[in-house]
């Protein structure tokens, strides 16, 4: 009975968990009905509205009904600094392990070139991070899926001498 009460209790916060789930995002477009885009900081998503800093520093709340789409970037410059600079660790680890097994080879710490170099790994990550970090839609208006579809068929008219009529129709995913 206990392990049923314990199953349960954990089922019961799973599922609220995901109930409450927000998302949140470092940098966002958000495409109004309107026609108009805001750029925004610190967005938080939730089930019927989002919320962002503008760039003047004030924070606003928008119904997802009057949106469009929302492009976020997903801030991946923290991720590649850490993932470069454990690289980097891992890999003086090896060294030093590798020459400390050789009889002839003194290993000695070098605590400035070590911080150097993982200060430099970490930097390098950071701005590939920033660089390849591009925006990606992560809301759309469910009542304007048709008019999304209309805006990824490519339709093109041309023509060449050998037929002077030409036409290609594309569908971008």
């Amino acid at each position: 009975m206990k392990n049923i009460s314990k199953f349960c209790l954990f089922i019961s916060l799973l599922f609220g968990s995901s109930l409450i789930h927000a998302q949140s995002y470092s940098k966002v477009k958000i495409i109004k009905a309107d026609g108009f885009t805001v750029e925004g900081k610190q967005a938080v998503l939730q089930q019927e509205s989002v919320t962002f800093t503008e760039k003047n520093g004030s924070l606003q709340t928008c119904n997802l009904s009057d949106v469009l789409y929302i492009q976020a970037k997903k801030g991946k410059a923290k991720k590649w600094a850490l993932g470069c600079a454990g690289g980097c660790a891992g890999f003086m680890l090896v060294s030093v392990v590798a020459a400390s097994a050789s009889e002839n080879v003194t290993v000695y710490g070098d605590a400035g070139g070590v911080l150097f170099a993982l200060g430099l790994s970490a930097g390098v990550g950071a701005l590939i991070g920033t660089l390849t970090d591009n925006y990606e839609t992560v809301y759309t208006n469910p009542g304007n899926r048709i008019s999304s579809i209309i805006n990824k068929i490519d339709l093109q008219l041309s023509g060449t001498t050998m037929a002077p009529y030409a036409m290609s129709l594309a569908y971008k995913f």
